[in-house]
């Protein structure tokens, strides 16, 4: 029997009962993570070794698996990810180790993810939060917006995601010029979007979303330098990785002006309310808790691949 650590217990909350029937289909034993937070490499350490786990889920941006707690398990022999970022888990070393490693790129995550840009976009533009905030605050306060339709919507990062964003933005008629966070051509760029370098796409947005995996190559991809090169007209959208964008520098260019606002759905430590995008408490910087796949259908899909994925990995090495 294959023996299961999920390491946390908000996984499949409200599709237990789907998880359930995969692992039973499969004979295997689960052990959940009870306490609140991401896995540290010490209690992940600790509870795969005490209880001869073979296969982890990874439910969280933040838990530690690191090359030392995957050389420290040896009954280990699987991994999957709940989602794709892969940037807490060191995939090198558990390939050296023989191990699997698999995500849920098999999953429609990215169409939900698509969704919430645009939702920021027209929020954060509209100024809809705001509007809303002081009405309930007994102000009848109507301050001019920004259109979202005809403006230009830079995608540094055209993948599954950047792509679904386009689709939506075209509905828009919004001019769509995209970058490759790595400097090269993207392949099969449709012919209705003009590629720019990351310095020319920033310098001619109205609207700049970021779709990239976080990497070293990518890490503090938008500081000060870029935030001064946009416009002062200009939105930033950051639904991908907190690692990309300098928090202090985003800070400041929202709230010195150097762009007119910003929407970010993640942050350098998860889950957190104390985080300085969150408490400076700004009408134009729009903040989410990490919810671009958080949608009943789109849940309910990634809880069931990632546990199918993990299993049939393991099923795949015996």
């Amino acid at each position: 029997m294959e023996k299961l650590l999920v390491t946390s217990a908000e996984y499949a909350k409200a599709n237990r009962a789907y998880t359930d029937e995969v692992v039973t289909h499969y004979q295997a034993e689960v052990i959940y993570n009870t306490k609140k937070g991401a896995m540290d490499e010490e209690a992940l350490i600790q509870t795969i070794n005490a209880e001869q786990i073979t296969g982890l889920l990874v439910y969280s941006s933040s838990d530690e698996v690191t090359g030392h707690v995957l050389k420290s398990c040896p009954t280990l022999r699987a991994i999957s990810r709940h989602g794709v970022g892969m940037e807490n888990i060191d995939v090198n070393t558990a390939k050296s180790l023989g191990m699997a490693v698999v995500n849920t790129s098999n999953a429609h995550d990215y169409e939900a993810v698509a969704d919430l840009v645009l939702a920021d976009m027209l929020a954060i533009a509209r100024k809809v939060p705001a509007f809303d905030k002081a009405l309930k605050g007994g102000e009848w306060n109507r301050i001019p917006a920004s259109n979202v339709w005809g403006k230009t919507l830079g995608i540094i990062g055209y993948g599954r995601i950047g792509k679904a964003v386009a689709d939506r933005a075209k509905a828009f008629r919004m001019k769509i010029v995209a970058a490759s966070s790595r400097g090269g051509s993207i392949a099969g760029l449709p012919e209705d979007i003009e590629e720019l370098s990351k310095e020319e796409l920033l310098a001619k947005s109205d609207f700049v979303s970021l779709h990239c995996r976080l990497t070293d190559e990518t890490r503090g991809l938008i500081g000060e330098k870029e935030l001064r090169s946009m416009k002062s007209s200009a939105y930033l959208i950051n639904t991908g990785r907190a690692g990309l964008v300098d928090a202090n520098a985003l800070l400041t260019a929202v709230k010195e002006g150097w762009i007119a606002g910003a929407a970010t759905d993640v942050f350098e430590k998860e889950p957190t309310t104390d985080d300085p995008l969150i408490t400076a408490k700004l009408d134009n910087l729009l903040v989410t808790p990490h919810v671009g796949i958080y949608t009943e259908e789109t849940l309910r899909e990634i809880d069931i691949l990632a546990m199918e994925n993990l299993l049939f990995a393991l099923s795949e090495q015996k």
